[in-house]
């Protein structure tokens, strides 16, 4: 893992390193989306996007239920709890995937959902971490991996260990 490359002081995350031999890409500040691609395929990025989030108090309560819980794969009914968080957007294309697993985790001391996916229609695969649903603010925070299959084998360590390098600002835990 690089110490070279970082995304910092971003929503909630005040640093998180990036995997050897990716670069900034494309940046829209103002949407809160960050996009670092690795140098030989611009097809392998890192991303992270702290998008609008429109949810009732009980679908945060459904959300929160879920994430206190201590750190485990997800049963069906816990996935339809999560739905709010997964509102379509950049990370999951056309939506014409597979789940491979959904599970909550603990990075840096936050519970946070961790979908892996397999794109049906494309040699593409994703690691997305959903964090943070603040239905004050109206956002949640999105940080994917995607890239084509061999290549997203290359990197799923790194990738561990960039999710693991991440430290959020402060020492609260937004959803507990």
């Amino acid at each position: 893992m690089s110490s070279e490359v970082k995304l910092e002081n971003q929503g909630s995350i005040a640093s998180m390193s990036l995997p050897n031999g990716f670069a900034k890409g494309k940046e829209e500040p103002d949407n809160g989306y960050f996009e670092f691609s690795d140098g030989g395929s611009a097809a392998t990025k890192f991303c992270y996007w702290s998008r609008e989030f429109f949810a009732s108090p009980s679908d945060v309560q459904e959300i929160e239920s879920v994430l206190c819980k201590a750190p485990h794969k997800l049963d069906q009914e816990e996935i339809m709890q999560m739905i709010p968080c997964m509102a379509p957007g950049r990370w999951a294309y056309n939506g014409n995937f597979e789940q491979v697993s959904f599970q909550t985790q603990d990075i840096g001391g936050k519970n946070v959902m961790v979908a892996e996916l397999k794109f049906n229609d494309q040699d593409k695969r994703s690691l997305v971490v959903f964090a943070n649903p603040d239905a004050n603010k109206g956002t949640i925070e999105i940080i994917w991996f995607e890239a084509p299959n061999k290549a997203y084998d290359t990197h799923k360590n790194a990738v561990a260990e960039c999710l693991q390098s991440i430290k959020w600002r402060g020492a609260e835990k937004v959803i507990r």
